[in-house]
């Protein structure tokens, strides 16, 4: 494999000419409104592949749209799509009495081939692994996406609740009202969004949690934690999936498409809803001061499975499973590899681009 990747020149990745166009075109108004945001998102990108991979799915779909595979990945049946599907976007949950993986962000949700998120998975899962463990570890989730279509989602779930990485989820704690952001300065405002999320300040600390994440810095994003218990509400900013570089398929509403993508992929329930006020679409909802995550350092293997079964279970409803079957056997490891080595290639553009001082504090 290490022959292949070396001899291989990535299909579809952007040159830093390439890159630094789409990256102004898509910022164009954080560029504009929030340079600090900005460059603080490209630092952030720039740090690791896995940084890069989660901060610019925009940037992932487009090079599919332009690789020599997008006729093929455009011939699988379409469905309602995660959009962002990778370890750091799913949860473990007690549900039912059984630890129970759960996608838990959805803001690139919509229709599309269901072969999106079969790449980005492959992808992911790749990236995480990195040098000679990226084709082991996409072939483990793309033989359990495949195996896992067969299954009922009872019994996925037994299977799943004893896998190693969903039995040894390591708890991730927050402490929401000590360190939740910074306090909103300006008080019209904070009184506006107490209003525009139904909550009382009597109960409730508002912060502003601006430069949060990855790829959603550079948008609007709040957080009201309780006073006296431990969890909170999150309003954030949403924009246009990132999967419309690839569909061409624009939302009318997106809160509509994230409020149903939140409704029909999860099995264990979330409060989470769309809302409309100053001058945008947000999504409302609830955040556990404690959650879990798949184990996927200490079991990588594990985890890839886990996640390729999830997929399937999201999946298999909504289309032929002989159908979905077919699109991800059409996905081989070898390219999913490929991808994640023209995105780990995009990253040092993106990091030469950054040292030339492309976008330095005095140049913009």
């Amino acid at each position: 494999e290490a022959a292949f990747l070396a001899a291989a020149a990535p299909p579809g990745a952007f040159s830093d000419e390439e890159l630094r166009q789409f990256i102004e075109q898509r910022h164009e108004q954080t560029r504009r409104e929030r340079p600090d945001l900005f460059r603080l998102k490209m630092r952030k990108a720039a740090a690791s592949d896995v940084a890069f991979y989660r901060a610019m799915p925009e940037l992932f779909y487009a090079m599919l749209a332009r690789s020599p595979k997008a006729g093929s990945l455009r011939a699988a049946p379409e469905v309602l799509l995660a959009g962002d599907v990778h370890i750091e976007n799913a949860e473990v949950v007690e549900h039912k009495g059984l630890p129970l993986p759960q996608f838990n962000d959805f803001d690139d949700a919509g229709r599309g081939p269901s072969s999106l998120d079969a790449a980005r998975l492959l992808a992911g899962v790749a990236v995480l692994a990195g040098g000679y463990r990226r084709a082991a570890l996409a072939q483990a989730a793309r033989d359990a996406y495949i195996e896992s279509l067969g299954m009922s989602f009872s019994r996925w779930r037994r299977r799943a609740a004893e896998e190693a990485a969903v039995k040894h989820a390591p708890a991730v704690e927050r402490d929401w009202r000590h360190k939740g952001g910074r306090p909103i300065s300006e008080d019209a405002l904070e009184s506006r969004l107490f209003t525009l999320a139904g909550l009382d300040p009597a109960q409730w600390l508002a912060f502003d949690r601006a430069g949060a994440g990855l790829s959603s810095i550079g948008l609007r994003r709040y957080l009201f934690a309780h006073r006296q218990k431990s969890h909170a509400r999150e309003l954030k900013q949403l924009r246009e999936a990132a999967t419309v570089l690839f569909t061409g398929k624009t939302s009318a509403s997106q809160g509509r498409r994230v409020a149903e993508a939140h409704k029909k992929l999860r099995q264990a329930p979330v409060e989470a809803r769309a809302v409309t006020g100053e001058g945008a679409e947000w999504l409302l909802r609830r955040r556990e001061a404690v959650t879990q995550a798949l184990a996927f350092e200490r079991h990588p293997t594990s985890a890839a499975r886990v996640l390729g079964g999830l997929l399937a279970q999201v999946q298999r409803g909504q289309a032929d499973p002989q159908s979905l079957r077919t699109a991800m056997r059409a996905i081989s490891v070898r390219e999913a590899a490929v991808w994640a080595q023209a995105m780990s290639a995009m990253r040092a553009g993106l990091q030469r681009l950054l040292a030339s001082g492309a976008w330095s504090a005095r140049r913009s």
